[in-house]
C-alpha cells in the first residue's frame, strides 16, 4: 500500500510540474504576441506623426502587416 500511494504522491507532482511548464510557455508567448503587436502599432504611429497625415508611406503599411502576419503565424502555433 505504501509504495501505491508514495507513487501517486510522484505522479500529481510530475502533473504539477508539465502543467506549470505548460502554463509558463503559454504565458510567455502571449506576453511576446503583445509586444510584438504594440510594437507594430507604435512603429505606425510614429510614422502618421512623422508624416504628420493620415496618408502613410505604403512601404510601412505593408511592414506593419508583415510583422502581424509573422506573429500570428509564429507565435499562434506556439500557443
Amino acid at each position: 500500500m505504501g509504495t501505491v500511494n508514495s507513487n501517486i504522491a510522484e505522479n500529481k507532482i510530475l502533473i504539477e510540474v508539465i502543467m506549470f511548464g505548460i502554463f509558463f510557455i503559454v504565458i510567455s508567448s502571449c506576453i511576446s504576441y503583445i509586444i510584438n503587436i504594440l510594437t507594430a502599432i507604435y512603429s505606425l504611429y510614429f510614422t502618421i506623426k512623422k508624416e504628420g497625415s493620415l496618408i502613410v508611406d505604403i512601404c510601412q503599411i505593408l511592414k506593419l502587416y508583415g510583422i502581424l502576419y509573422n506573429v500570428i503565424i509564429r507565435e499562434g502555433v506556439k500557443i
